[in-house]
């Protein structure tokens, strides 16, 4: 059931985007879904690949009299001021009028710091995309967007901003914050029924480890011997880093460790391993930022990647409250 009829947004009320990296798979989820917003709506995409732009438009159900590719400053003017969509594989012949603000998806930090610094000084909101941009250049982008008395913001919807939108909540509320974070992409699954693991391709049996299932009173201890029984599975976390440095810059915090912790924990663990040395946890320093690695059973829900924060409150009755929740 719908709540109301799905209909194309007026280029009239919306705001127009520029969006870079158009050719990429965000830019295909954001170009599919504001098909149908009244308030948004692209003018410009902008990749060095345009027939892939192309092809993205057709298959996601645009027709063909709705976009064109442009070579020039007045072709893209001429398809911008008609109603379509303009097509251009580079930012050289974007007119500063045939836009309101910037989505930067390129996951390039030279590419995306020149957009966006462009933008910003043409008077443009910026809504970042690419983490490697942010991590990177975020805070002097910030700081001339105000200059400028535009804004520039991580785009919601990714782990960054979805965790710097949480951890604002929970200060306004007047919630004291232990650790925030997110979990590693990808969740080792454990099967009871034969002690295997598996992450990503990977399946290992692991003798012993279900003994370590659930935390014992010395969780340092647990999540060391669970670190040691997992050290096949290797990860990546480039990605990681970059996503928690946006947040840290945008809120001011830190790490608790140079590496972060990257425990292996369940989801049911996250507040009891994430508390202070002093309270039984493993965090040293208050108001951290880190990753853990998600374990789940075979018929739990996977933590996807998504972010968490630990916070406490004074009030016995309210934590009452909320653990039956």
């Amino acid at each position: 059931m719908r709540l109301k009829t799905r209909t194309k947004s007026s280029d009239r009320q919306a705001t127009h985007y520029l969006l870079t990296g158009a050719a990429g798979d965000y830019a295909r989820t954001l170009v599919s879904q504001t098909k149908f917003s009244p308030r948004v709506s692209p003018s410009i995409l902008c990749d060095l690949n345009t027939a892939a732009v192309v092809e993205m438009c057709t298959d996601i159900g645009i027709s063909a009299d709705r976009f064109a590719i442009a070579t020039t400053t007045s072709e893209v003017s001429k398809i911008v001021e008609s109603g379509k969509i303009a097509i251009v594989s580079s930012l050289d012949n974007v007119p500063d009028h045939a836009y309101d603000v910037l989505v930067e998806a390129t996951g390039s930090p030279e590419f995306g710091l020149q957009a966006s610094v462009s933008a910003i000084e043409s008077g443009k909101n910026v809504a970042m995309v690419s983490k490697e941009v942010d991590s990177v250049a975020g805070l002097a982008l910030k700081r001339l967007a105000l200059d400028h008395g535009v804004r520039y913001e991580p785009a919601l919807g990714d782990q960054p901003a979805n965790l710097i939108n949480l951890c604002r909540w929970a200060e306004e509320i007047g919630l004291d914050i232990v650790a925030v974070g997110k979990s590693s992409e990808y969740d080792l699954v454990f099967d009871h029924s034969d002690n295997s693991i598996q992450f990503l391709d990977s399946t290992a049996t692991i003798k012993g480890f279900e003994d370590l299932w659930h935390l014992d009173e010395d969780i340092k201890s647990t999540l060391s011997k669970r670190a040691e029984m997992l050290r096949e599975f290797e990860m990546a976390p480039g990605a990681d880093y970059c996503e928690m440095s946006v947040v840290a810059n945008h809120l001011g915090l830190s790490v608790d460790t140079p590496e972060m912790h990257y425990p292996v924990l369940r989801t049911t663990e996250l507040a009891d391993a994430y508390a202070l040395e002093e309270d039984g946890g493993i965090i040293r320093n208050e108001g951290c930022v880190d990753v853990f690695r998600a374990l789940r059973h075979t018929d739990e829900p996977s933590f996807a990647g998504g972010v968490f924060i630990v916070a406490r409150t004074e009030d016995k009755f309210t934590w009452d409250i909320l653990r039956t929740k």
